[in-house]
């Protein structure tokens, strides 16, 4: 990997900021680095760790989903947790969509805007993109320890990306948040969150708690939409809800309902009058 500058007193000042109650996760500190999700992975690696978070001020490899670059520019807050894989791996999925409830939550505790959640991975308030989620299941054969689940947050709280790097930054916006707030006390509240949120990847019943709370949060609930499938074809409908197993439900035209389950969104379509 490539270097990065360590920054001790971050993690310190995360560690004063965390909320009362509640085990605090081991926290590594970074002014730069490459990417936060990379560094979690090779700390987990070297350390066998499953609760702990790498946390950055800026990333010059930031990445989202497919490949695609997140841009990172300095100021903003960039983590990772490591937490315990789920007993059931397949719903490994559920964490990185209750980290956009946490999200919401946690810059609501700070008093910033209300967030809404693009699905799949998308945080948006109004139509700019001011964060993103990524999360990634360490396990399998060669794998070191036991499975953890990697999740990372991009919060868009220093510089506008699109200012940054246009050409990357795609529908970037910055996280208007109120004067004097302090990335750390924000840090710490996300990552409480997220800690948290965690049972959800066991229990059936807060699995439904967190679908509920995503769909209240929905971008684009209840209105018309165009998605891309990973195949390339196209759907589109109403936006009814999430499915359990994280699919968009939408509603055809021809009344029928479909479930997209790995896809994006292509654009918004115009509502229907009457």
């Amino acid at each position: 990997m490539s270097g990065g500058v360590p920054c001790p007193e971050l993690a310190a000042a995360i560690a004063a900021a965390w909320p009362a109650g509640g085990a605090r996760p081991a926290v590594e500190g970074w002014l730069r680095c490459d990417s936060t999700m990379e560094r979690a992975r090779a700390w987990h690696a070297r350390d066998r760790l499953d609760h702990a978070a790498v946390v950055s001020l800026e990333q010059t490899e930031g990445r989202g989903r497919r490949g695609r670059r997140f841009v990172s520019p300095p100021g903003g807050l960039y983590l990772t947790a490591i937490l315990p894989a789920p007993a059931h791996l397949e719903h490994a999925f559920r964490i990185g969509l209750a980290a956009a409830v946490a999200a919401r939550r946690a810059v609501a505790a700070l008093r910033g805007p209300e967030i809404a959640f693009e699905w799949p991975n998308d945080l948006v308030v109004g139509r700019g993109k001011v964060g993103g989620i990524l999360s990634e299941l360490v396990a399998g054969p060669g794998q070191p320890g036991p499975p953890v689940v990697l999740v990372g947050v991009g919060l868009n709280v220093g510089p506008d990306p699109g200012s940054v790097d246009p050409r990357h930054a795609g529908p970037a916006a910055r996280l208007e948040m109120p004067p004097g707030s302090a990335i750390p006390a924000l840090a710490a509240t996300l990552l409480a969150e997220i800690d948290a949120l965690h049972g959800v990847l066991d229990d059936e019943r807060r699995w439904q708690d967190v679908l509920e709370r995503l769909e209240r949060g929905l971008a684009g609930l209840r209105r018309r939409v165009e998605l891309r499938r990973a195949d390339g074809t196209l759907v589109s409908g109403t936006m009814l809800g999430i499915a359990r197993d994280g699919a968009l439900r939408v509603l055809r035209a021809d009344g029928r309902e479909v479930c997209v389950r790995y896809g994006e969104p292509v654009r918004d379509l115009p509502t229907r009058g009457g």
